[in-house]
């Protein structure tokens, strides 16, 4: 027990560590990356393209293009992201489409819309998909694990397949090497001769998914009502959090132009946070701890919110050239865009996390005494 808590602590106090060994980066449209880097690497824009070499990679952005090649783990979150570089250990992918064309040795985890590994993709570790339509037409040469509306297999899967799914087809190259086991409403004519293992159905009561238009006008009301809430709850608890003595200090925050650096050092907790919870329920005695952490997690979140709403407000009223040192003005001015926002589905999800990693930059720069907004 002692041996998997002290595996823990280091590895905490390694990832922590590597906050202070990051290449960051944050351009308005458009990076294109062709350095090698021993160190992390963080890039947030518009558009990225990363043809170099990293450690760890950590982008966030509309279109996430990699053609390069990173030591350890890649982590894309945008609306677009094309893998067709080479990923060393895990890749964690969350977008409206991911499409892979390279090759990854460890574990990939994607949370999206569309997805599509292509002919030439190798991927040797298992695969864990949330998703409403998954096409394999490359290599996998483990498990995969999916959740979604649609399966379709044209590509060789050298593991067991299990998949809770609206439909599942296997084409003319489809081979599963291993069981299949999946969830639908009716049983699905399956070609034997594809699947080397056992054949399991369960029946599953899984709806049929709407058209994409369908899904895109649903989510509007949705989005509208939980993106008022949001504000209604913002609102109240960030005016009482902000009469705190203590929170007097954002007055002094410098929003200069570089002043979206602290969104980019604010996404650091993002990856890290829900890796220390996978990797504390892996450890099992730990197991209390990981459901601390998620509880702790909350109020941080929204103290991060907060305090991001107060940033983008005092950058606003310096953009407007308006006189005023008042943190509870700067907190109302910001909450406007978040508001508007807030209500525009997937482009409310990416709101959040600009509001949150702004507020979480500030934080970081208050727990190591790094003037990040000087870097």
């Amino acid at each position: 027990m002692y041996k998997r808590i002290l595996i823990l602590f280091i590895l905490f106090i390694f990832t922590a560590g590597s906050i202070f060994s990051a290449v960051l980066k944050k351009e308005e449209m458009k990076i294109i990356e062709n350095g090698e880097f021993n160190d992390d690497y963080f890039a947030s824009s518009n558009d990225i393209e990363f043809n170099g070499k990293a450690d760890d990679l950590f982008t966030l952005g509309r279109k996430i293009v990699f053609n390069g090649s990173v030591k350890n783990s890649f982590y894309s979150l945008g609306e677009k992201a094309l893998v067709n570089g080479e990923v060393k250990n895990n890749y964690f992918g969350v977008g409206r489409t991911i499409t892979i064309t390279g090759k990854i040795e460890g574990t990939t985890l994607i949370v999206g819309q569309d997805v599509v590994i292509e002919k030439d993709a190798l991927i040797n570790g298992a695969v864990f998909t949330v998703c409403q339509g998954l096409e394999i037409k490359g290599t996998l040469n483990s498990d995969l694990y999916m959740t979604g509306a649609s399966l379709d297999i044209d590509g060789k899967i050298y593991g067991n397949v299990k998949a809770a799914i609206g439909e599942i087809n296997l084409y003319d190259n489809a081979l599963i090497n291993g069981d299949l086991l999946y969830m639908t409403q009716e049983e699905r004519n399956i070609d034997k001769n594809k699947v080397k293992g056992t054949i399991v159905f369960k029946k599953e009561n899984i709806k049929k998914m709407p058209k994409d238009n369908d899904v895109k006008l649903s989510m509007y009301p949705f989005a509208l009502i939980t993106g008022l809430l949001k504000t209604v709850i913002l609102l109240i608890g960030g005016l009482l959090l902000l009469l705190f003595p203590v929170m007097k200090k954002v007055n002094n925050a410098p929003v200069d132009k570089n002043m979206f650096l602290y969104s980019v050092w604010g996404l650091i907790p993002f990856f890290i946070y829900p890796i220390l919870i996978i990797v504390l329920f892996v450890l099992v005695v730990t197991i209390p701890f990981a459901f601390l952490t998620i509880m702790l997690g909350l109020p941080l979140l929204f103290l991060a919110n907060v305090l991001g709403v107060v940033m983008i407000g005092k950058w606003l009223f310096r953009l407007f050239k308006f006189k005023s040192e008042n943190r509870f003005l700067y907190f109302l001015f910001g909450l406007i865009p978040f508001a508007i926002l807030s209500m525009i589905p997937f482009i409310n999800i990416l709101i959040m996390i600009f509001f949150a990693s702004t507020g979480w930059g500030l934080l970081l720069e208050g727990i190591f005494q790094k003037k990040i907004a000087e870097t």
